[in-house]
């Protein structure tokens, strides 16, 4: 029994919660195995695993600057995608940290909480989620499940574009999986 009042959630509210956390981890591998093949070194991966997904994002960027300054190292499009699916993933990331992080509750506390993410219906029940940090700011968020659960289908999407755009210029490589380090087998195969 959860100990602060209205905080007892619907059963599918925190297995989209879940989704969310699930989509994230993905991506954070996805994003470890990016920055090592941008690198072209197996060692990045020592650096980056573990890190926040905000770091992630923040080295791919850094890394394409380097290998592409100019760019011209890939195919045309190529990095103007990326980056744009790299700050798309910043967006996500602070509403995935509310989700993931925050309380939630039946009611809301603010007296002027954030609209839904992502509109739609609202035949959803709409609860509210706040993160609250040092500056004691409460930044409070009416969200849905169906808000949580698009969320994480954005999350898994992006990631899923990025793979897609890094196959587009790697032909030569099999589908799945994307980058080099997937490749390997496990010990004693």
């Amino acid at each position: 029994m959860p100990i602060a009042w209205h905080t007892q959630l619907p059963e599918d509210l925190y297995a989209a919660i879940g989704k969310v956390a699930h989509a994230t981890a993905q991506l954070d591998v996805m994003l470890t195995e990016f920055a090592e093949t941008l690198a072209d070194s197996s060692v990045v991966w020592l650096l980056v695993t573990g890190q926040s997904t905000d770091t992630l994002v923040q080295t791919c960027q850094r890394l394409l600057e380097e290998v592409d300054p100019f760019g011209t190292a890939y195919p045309d499009g190529f990095r103007k995608r990326i980056d744009a699916r790299l700050e798309e993933l910043g967006r996500l990331r602070q509403l995935r940290n509310q989700v993931v992080h925050g309380t939630w509750s039946k009611y809301p506390f603010d007296e002027q909480p954030k609209p839904r993410p992502f509109g739609g219906a609202e035949n959803d029940e709409t609860f509210w989620v706040a993160r609250e940090r040092i500056r004691r700011i409460s930044d409070e968020q009416a969200m849905t499940r169906s808000d949580v659960e698009e969320l994480a289908s954005r999350i898994d999407d992006v990631t899923a574009r990025i793979i897609r755009e890094w196959r587009l210029i790697t032909p030569h490589e099999s589908d799945w999986p994307p980058f080099r380090r997937w490749h390997q087998t496990q010990r004693g195969d």
